[in-house]
């Protein structure tokens, strides 16, 4: 019983410390720019199909050894989201192992393209899961987002116009 009563008095402080910690998203515009969005010259529709193609072939050494595997895609609404991905690892996964395991945390990218004065806003969003007694959704953090996103948006630059 007090073995019980301590683990979940454990859990409660790493949810209550985890979620106090700020998200990236938190951040004003001006901050994220560049990080988790960046606005181009091109049309939506446009930048669609390049944006698409950079996050199917977007490797990272930190992150994984292939690009995203991409579950939908809807060019109309302008949105693109990927399947979870294990840290390191080239496959799609939807479960973990146990707690404490190289595959107790998993990923996914959600990417949205909207219409920006005569241009187009590309906003991708991180979402980072734990394992604990079952995944948990935690804050992605600003040094996160600079190793996995900003990236990614430096790919997108190469093939699209950035808009000043």
């Amino acid at each position: 019983m007090k073995s019980l009563i301590t683990s979940m008095l454990i859990a409660v402080f790493l949810t209550v410390g985890c979620a106090s910690s700020g998200s990236v998203y938190q951040l004003p515009d001006n901050q994220r720019k560049g990080l988790t969005f960046q606005t181009y010259q091109e049309a939506p529709k446009e930048a669609f199909d390049t944006v698409e193609e950079v996050v199917q072939s977007y490797k990272s050494d930190m992150f994984m050894e292939e690009g995203w595997e991409i579950e939908s895609s809807d060019k109309l609404a302008g949105t693109l989201k990927t399947n979870w991905r294990k840290a390191g690892s080239s496959g799609s996964v939807s479960g973990g192992n146990t707690m404490g395991s190289d595959s107790d945390e998993r990923y996914k990218l959600n990417v949205r393209i909207t219409e920006v004065g005569s241009g187009s806003k590309v906003s991708l969003q991180l979402i980072k899961q734990v394992k604990m007694s079952q995944w948990r959704t935690f804050d992605v953090k600003q040094e996160t987002a600079q190793n996995h996103l900003q990236p990614l948006l430096k790919e997108l630059d190469k093939s699209l116009t950035v808009q000043s």
